[in-house]
């Protein structure tokens, strides 16, 4: 099936080495980074406190902040928490598991689609050191359980119907399944079956018993959990809030609003350009070898061509006030996660994203230029049975990830870059064409495979950089809130310590509580938590006098060094050290 099954020749095409490479680079990330933190991240704190009822008191009680069905990930979680008690370093580690394997899933999938081993191995190394995935592979949000669940489920199908494995087939059904009880999207593999189906069997028979019988089993699964939550009292005050989202949506185009569109315009253009900046170093060798009957001077002229004209739009969006980060959650200004606490943050100097604003713009439109040809290509060989990727898995694709994107373009509610994360895999995939018997990355130019390669190196310091220090200035946040809390004797509504540590503590302490609890709410003007006295922020705040610094061990200038601990109105005398 792929251009290098031959026999392995030196130890480069050994069938352990990619894994191999995958597992060494992924422990040395951890190594740098040094994900052992005992506190939450972003939104996972009301994940964990799930986890926590589970393993102290042997109950399965959700919290009133999370939208996910969460429940797989609850129980792969448990085991790791068995031998030294909850703990939220215990629970990153379940994470981290799960993004290894996920590795281990892309480049399955990429040799099973015709990938030689390089190629395959280069492509899962860029989606798993990108920053999307290795940041939330350091929390214990959805997304990276969610992907590892998706890629395998994706995996096991295709091997199953183009090698005729039924239980390769069975057990993919059976992840897509799992991957339901992280995230509800996780249908779009059952419809992704129905749709594809066909094109692998003709039998309607085996169409309804294998594609349909399973699709309607996940479906009514996921209606009697949301019914058993309902029925205990458990139902997530934000759990159907995307649904009332996307219910207007669809309103909306129904009535004919068509300024409604702008959501998905905007939102398709901002995802070009995101996934663009972590594929374009795949997509340079892609070209070279698109190109590669071209004279060397063609080629040349087309790469000095597509990277001006890429500088001058980026140069132009800049001037427009169309900035990247374009948008956030986890990657803001340079940094990584959501800066949740007041003052005025460091920022990164401009040029520089600019540059990284150039590079998507390249990569979007490369992406999309390969998109075409691949379809092209898959449209004039559909009956070639001898093509590794045929038209079935095309269909299966492009509904899956319709049912993961689709939804979130044409809400009203916010859109986060956290949720490229499953496109990657699948938009490199698309970009890749697979004509029988050509080794693409062997067809590249030396000089194509060499920006590629400092492409990857650049993505996988930008990776590890960022979530270094995310979790340093985190950790410093953590000792300044047990400062406030022991030495100072603070108690906790009176001390702001950013929507992590406040809501841990307010969630925690109402776990058990009836009724919908809300996040603790801050002043819409000052960002400050509403009756704080105590205060930390990045700078100083007006209002609130200087108590002491906490400094940071990070990396990057363009991350916090401090974190300031104020009180409001005069400082009192000192009595700590």
């Amino acid at each position: 099936m792929s251009p290098d099954s031959r026999p392995a020749g030196t130890w480069l095409d050994r069938p352990w080495f990619a894994p191999m490479v995958l597992l060494l680079v992924w422990i040395s990330s951890l190594i740098a980074i040094n994900p052992i933190a005992e506190f939450p991240t972003n939104d996972d704190f009301a994940y964990a406190l799930t986890v926590k009822a589970l393993v102290q008191d042997g109950r399965f009680q959700l919290t009133d902040w999370q939208s996910s069905t969460l429940v797989a990930q609850v129980l792969w979680a448990v085991p790791f928490c068995l031998i030294g008690g909850f703990s939220f370093t215990a629970l990153r580690l379940s994470t981290l598991v799960l993004g290894l394997a996920g590795g281990f899933a892309m480049y399955a999938l990429s040799r099973h689609l015709g990938l030689s081993r390089k190629l395959a191995l280069f492509g899962s190394l860029l989606v798993i050191m990108s920053p999307l995935y290795v940041a939330q592979s350091n929390t214990f949000m959805t997304d990276i359980p969610f992907y590892a669940a998706l890629l395998g489920s994706t995996y096991l199908i295709f091997r199953g119907l183009d090698h005729g494995e039924p239980a390769a087939y069975w057990m993919g059904l059976l992840l897509g399944l799992i991957s339901v009880f992280i995230r509800q999207i996780g249908l779009g593999v059952f419809f992704g079956v129905v749709a594809a189906y066909p094109f692998f069997d003709r039998s309607w028979r085996r169409w309804i018993t294998h594609a349909v019988v399973p699709a309607a089993i996940a479906f009514g699964s996921l209606q009697m959990y949301d019914a058993a939550i309902t029925a205990q009292g458990q139902v997530p005050y934000v759990y159907f809030a995307k649904h009332a989202d996307l219910g207007r949506a669809v309103k909306d185009y129904l009535h004919f609003k068509f300024g409604a569109a702008r959501v998905p315009v905007s939102r398709i253009g901002v995802c070009s350009v995101y996934l663009g900046v972590f594929l374009a170093p795949i997509f340079v060798p892609l070209i070279s070898c698109w190109t590669r009957a071209w004279a060397p001077a063609r080629r040349v002229t087309l790469g000095l061509t597509g990277a001006v004209m890429a500088a001058v739009a980026a140069v132009a969006l800049e001037r427009r006030g169309i900035k990247m980060p374009l948008f956030g959650n986890v990657l803001d200004d340079f940094g990584m996660g959501w800066r949740s606490l007041p003052g005025e943050w460091p920022h990164a100097p401009r040029w520089l994203w600019v540059g990284i604003l150039a590079v998507g713009v390249w990569g979007g439109v490369a992406m999309y230029a390969l998109w075409i040809r691949t379809a092209v290509e898959a449209w004039k060989h559909r009956h070639d049975s001898q093509r590794s990727i045929r038209l079935g898995h095309y269909v299966f694709i492009f509904v899956l990830n319709g049912m993961l994107t689709g939804p979130a373009l044409i809400m009203y509610s916010p859109f986060f870059d956290r949720y490229l994360l499953c496109l990657l895999p699948y938009a490199l995939l698309l970009a890749v064409p697979f004509t029988g018997g050509i080794d693409v990355w062997n067809e590249a130019g030396r000089t194509a495979r060499a920006v590629a390669l400092v492409g990857l190196l650049l993505i996988s310091a930008w990776s590890i950089t960022i979530v270094h220090d995310y979790l340093e200035w985190n950790r410093t946040r953590w000792v300044a809130a047990r400062y406030v809390a022991t030495d100072l004797g603070i108690p906790p509504e009176r001390f702001d310590g950013g929507f992590e540590v406040n809501n841990l503590e307010h969630f925690g302490r109402n776990l058990y509580v009836p009724g919908d609890i809300r996040i603790v709410p801050v002043d819409p003007a000052t960002k400050v938590r509403v009756g704080a006295t105590h205060v930390l922020s990045v700078k100083p705040i007006a209002g609130y006098e200087k108590l002491k610094d906490f400094p940071c061990q990070t990396w990057l200038p363009c991350s916090p060094q401090s974190l300031l601990l104020s009180v409001k109105g005069e400082a009192p005398p000192q009595n700590h050290p």
